[in-house]
């Protein structure tokens, strides 16, 4: 990680390894390395060094807001609930509320088989409205 310069984002790597370290004992999950411009990639392996999946992190400022995106992407299936809660709190943290979107068709990049993804901001505050103050959950 000596080449990675992690300092601009707004997310704590270390905590985000040992979270899923520790979620995922049978499996390997490496170092990150440097994904994009503001960015970092984990490899997900099991323990020969099949390569299984990954993890991906960026984060941007969108409208003078800054955002962080995570994906997770399985080479076999697509990531389920446990996968995604795992992921929201090992890069967001419980004090920070991430979202999954399903924009517009046209709108849509074509998404990577078996890969999910979660936006938040990085500063936390809710993008969405109170759904629950008025009964709505």
């Amino acid at each position: 990680m000596a080449d990675l310069d992690l300092s601009e984002l707004d997310v704590n790597v270390y905590r985000c390894l040992k979270l899923l370290r520790r979620a995922w004992p049978r499996l390997v999950v490496a170092s990150p390395e440097a994904y994009g411009p503001s960015g970092f990639s984990f490899a997900i392996t099991d323990r020969s060094l099949i390569r299984n999946g990954s993890i991906i992190i960026t984060q941007l400022d969108f409208d003078g807001d800054v955002w962080i995106h995570a994906s997770i992407r399985w080479n076999d299936r697509d990531p389920n609930a446990g996968d995604l809660a795992l992921l929201k709190e090992a890069v967001f943290g419980p004090g920070r509320e991430a979202y999954q979107i399903y924009p517009p068709t046209l709108l849509h990049s074509t998404p990577r088989k078996h890969q999910l993804s979660l936006w938040g901001r990085a500063d936390g505050k809710p993008a969405l409205p109170e759904f629950g103050d008025q009964g709505a959950l």
